[in-house]
């Protein structure tokens, strides 16, 4: 997916990548969420009842992780009460690098940051990455493998 406004084609982050998989659901943000968020955020549910699932911001990087906001043609952030389309397990999604990541490295969610890592082992690992990112800032495909996790 393309940004609508740009004039040429690039990637942006949140984007979905391999979309036929059927692993992408949606999602209210909570009505308990204050901070605003945006595309390629991870998220955990809640656990409300009625209607689709609602979800929050992760507290934490050792947080596990429910999934993705995944960029849409419309919005570019999301508040309280807003709808959003989440990837989970199974799921490819274009995702910014917090540093040099190898192809095929195992990788973990950096919250401040709302980027990718290499995987230390002491945070829950989201995926595989299947691109190689050089440097902070570069864009990587990342297959998703995030366990279901409650707030």
């Amino acid at each position: 997916m393309t940004n609508i406004n740009a004039f040429s084609m690039e990637t942006v982050q949140g984007a979905s990548d391999l979309s036929f998989h059927g692993s992408v659901i949606t999602c209210q943000i909570d009505a308990a969420e204050g901070a605003t968020m945006v595309a390629g955020e991870a998220v955990l549910v809640t656990d409300n009842a009625g209607g689709v699932p609602k979800v929050e911001q992760l507290g934490a990087d050792t947080d596990g992780t429910f999934g993705f906001i995944v960029r849409n043609m419309k919005d570019a952030s999301f508040s309280a009460g807003d709808r959003c389309e989440v990837a989970m397990q199974g799921s490819v999604l274009y995702m910014t690098a917090g540093a040099a990541i190898a192809r095929g490295a195992q990788v973990e969610y950096d919250v401040s940051a709302i980027k990718v890592i290499t995987a230390a082992g002491t945070n829950p690992v989201v995926g595989w990455a299947l691109d190689k990112a050089t440097a902070d800032g570069g864009l990587v495909r990342v297959f998703i493998t995030t366990p279901v996790a409650a707030a």
